[in-house]
């Protein structure tokens, strides 16, 4: 019994040594890149992970790397994620990479990597992204590229890549971004493209291209295709499509042009609102203002022939005679006096303010020059006489009395 335990204990034991002995076999690849002890554990590094004693996840950018990717990094069979963007790695990507069948993720992108996309890369059968953007990549696109028929994301951008777009990538059935805009590629795009029927997004701007646009591609969200050399329906060259967001400007540039020109139209809309209301108020002040200048200038009119009148009947006859003729003159009460008025001046003396101003339409009446307006023998005194005679400016000539009708 105690034999069988102890074969069991020193199973275990020579396991875990096989394990560390891989472990540090693996990590003597990393640690002689990073310029680190041979003896260091690599995997108690934040930046990679291990799982079974086999490192499956490195990510090292933005750590300002330099010089070139060690062909090493093929013997690194169990790597599922590898992150080295954002450095200054130069020379060419290495063909051993072709070696990492389990790898899901690739991200080289914003270094100085040169030469050309090695043709073993197609070997990466489970490699979901590839991002190979921002280098100084040349040479033309492999046709094995078509193999990765996992591959959802492809971004190939700012190199200097050349050549034409291999049919092959038709053939990727997942792929769901295709990015390689700013490069040299030439001839037209491969109808094949227009059949993945997963794409969403296809930015070709800024190439050699020509020839016609699979009406197709048309359909996809986003496709960007300025910058080239198509020939479209009507025989012209660099037309933009209507449906192509990124033919004229990026899609921020437009949303964001959208938003302003609303906005300044809402802040006109408004400004004549307020200007219209400002304008209706004070026109409401002005007429309400002209109201009420006219009623207070008809009162002051009535006011002043109750004053005149009342005045005539306490003054002196040559007073009498003055206001009568000021009041004719400048009185509004029939408006005008192109023609003689005739009043009853006995009822003008004797009435009151209110019964004239009640009183009917005044009409003219002449009388004969011979007829006599006063009695004299009915006279009593020479005081009563001048208070009630007519007043010279009214005698003589062609005689007219004042009647209530």
């Amino acid at each position: 019994m105690k034999l069988l335990y102890s074969v069991f204990i020193l199973f275990f034991i020579l396991k875990y040594i096989s394990a560390q002995d891989s472990a540090s076999g693996e990590c003597q690849y990393i640690n002689n890149w990073l310029g680190n002890e041979n003896s260091e554990d690599c995997c108690t590094v934040f930046s990679i992970i291990c799982e079974h004693n086999h490192i499956t996840e490195i990510s090292l950018d933005d750590n300002q790397l330099t010089g070139s990717i060690p062909p090493e990094i093929g013997k690194l069979t169990n790597l599922k994620f590898l992150n080295l963007k954002n450095n200054q790695l130069t020379g060419s990507i290495p063909h051993e990479i072709g070696n990492l069948s389990k790898l899901e993720t690739l991200w080289l992108n914003n270094n100085k990597l040169t030469g050309s996309i090695p043709s073993e890369i197609g070997n990466l059968t489970n490699l979901k992204e590839l991002w190979l953007h921002d280098n100084q990549l040349t040479g033309s696109i492999p046709p094995e590229i078509g193999k990765l028929t996992s591959v959802e994301w492809i971004h190939l951008d700012y190199n200097q890549l050349s050549g034409s777009i291999p049919s092959e990538i038709g053939k990727l059935s997942n792929l769901k971004m295709l990015i390689m805009n700013d490069n040299q590629l030439t001839g037209s795009i491969p109808p094949e493209i227009g059949d993945l029927k997963k794409l969403s997004l296809l930015r070709i701007q800024n190439n050699k291209l020509t020839g016609t646009i699979p009406p197709k591609l048309k359909e996809l969200h986003i496709f960007e295709s300025y910058g080239n050399n198509f020939t479209y329906s009507d025989n012209t060259q660099n037309k933009p499509t209507s449906n192509n967001p990124g033919d004229d400007t990026t899609n921020s540039e437009s949303n964001s042009l959208g938003v302003i020109s609303i906005i300044i139209t809402l802040a006109v809309l408004f400004l004549i609102i307020i200007g219209a209301i400002i304008y209706f108020k004070k026109q409401i002040k002005k007429d309400k203002k002209n109201v009420s200048s006219s009623n207070n200038s008809t009162l002051d009119r009535n006011n002043s022939v109750d004053i005149v009148i009342n005045n005539i009947k306490s003054e002196d006859p040559v007073q009498k005679e003055k206001m009568i003729i000021k009041n004719i003159n400048h009185s509004n009460i029939n408006n005008t006096f192109d023609t003689p008025v005739t009043a009853d001046i006995t009822s003008v003396l004797t009435s009151s303010p209110k019964q004239q101003l009640s009183a009917a339409p005044l009409q003219q009446t002449p009388i004969p020059p011979s007829t006599s307006l006063v009695s004299e023998t009915n006279k009593k005194s020479k005081k009563q006489e001048e208070a009630t005679s007519i007043p010279s400016c009214l005698q003589g000539g062609k005689h007219f009395f004042f009647t209530r009708s």
